[in-house]
């Protein structure tokens, strides 16, 4: 099957992917002395290592209507055994630059340390991942799911990219809403608050582009929709708009993926 939303058929095929020669050393390098590096410039030289290649599906027809001045990239957190996190933001970032979104380059809100270490690995990875944060100009969030201790350093964090929003000519976010891995590549629903969070990148003058991520016999695929706003029904409760916000975009992200990585978003 195809990862397109049609679920049309294709040749199965394996994937290959490397990272390109001397680019690991080049970007721990940067890490280490705190050298700005392009993360789009990077994911595309890994992105060109697919075989398959990529394939980029853009339904969002900038040529007619243009791109709107603010850009929110909302986009599926896919993972699953084979494929990890790390190579869909590759995969997205390769087909950013495709669709003509690399100028001025977006900037990733990613988390802060990796969950699944353990022992002395995690204090490690948010050592690392501080490291790659400041190169690549990213946002640092804790990881979902939340914990309470982090509730301050999260607010922190939505706080940086709301001023970035609201004061940056032609802001550019990256974002998955769910936060956390799914290990079999269906969408899960976002924790509390990430609808609210939504809404005030849109009331910052933000617009949403939904972006699908998948892999099908063993191409990596990226699928563009339409823009769209968030205008909430004015009748809804505080946590209902959340709720409701947080739904209106997974769903959107859900018409790019195939019906067995859906979830239980759309029904």
């Amino acid at each position: 099957m195809d990862c397109s939303p049609d679920g049309s058929s294709v040749h199965a095929e394996r994937s290959r992917r490397y990272y390109p020669s001397g680019l690991v050393a080049a970007v721990v390098a940067s890490a280490l002395i705190g050298r700005r590096r392009s993360f789009l410039r990077d994911a595309s030289a890994c992105a060109a290592t697919l075989r398959p290649p990529l394939k980029v599906h853009d339904a969002s027809k900038p040529e007619g209507s243009g791109r709107p001045n603010k850009l929110l990239i909302v986009f599926n957190h896919y993972t699953r055994p084979g494929f990890p996190a790390w190579w869909t933001a590759f995969a997205l970032g390769s087909a950013l630059v495709r669709v003509g979104l690399a100028q001025p380059e977006p900037r990733w809100v990613m988390t802060a340390t990796l969950t699944h270490l353990v022992g002395l690995f995690a204090p490690l990875s948010r050592w690392a991942l501080r490291r790659i944060a400041n190169i690549y100009d990213g946002f640092l969030m804790p990881p979902m799911p939340p914990d309470p201790k982090d509730t301050e350093a999260r607010a922190a964090t939505a706080r940086q990219v709301l001023t970035f929003a609201r004061h940056t000519p032609n802001a550019r976010v990256c974002l998955a809403p769910e936060g956390y891995d799914n290990n079999d590549g269906q969408l899960i629903v976002p924790p509390p608050g990430a609808g609210r969070f939504l809404l005030q990148l849109c009331r910052a003058g933000m617009t949403i582009l939904p972006a699908g991520v998948c892999t099908e016999g063993g191409v990596y695929h990226v699928h563009f929709g339409s823009t769209f706003s968030l205008d909430t029904p004015q009748d809804l409760a505080s946590a209902a708009r959340d709720e409701w916000a947080s739904r209106r975009v997974m769903s959107a992200i859900a018409e790019l993926l195939p019906l067995r990585l859906r979830g239980s978003i759309v029904s």
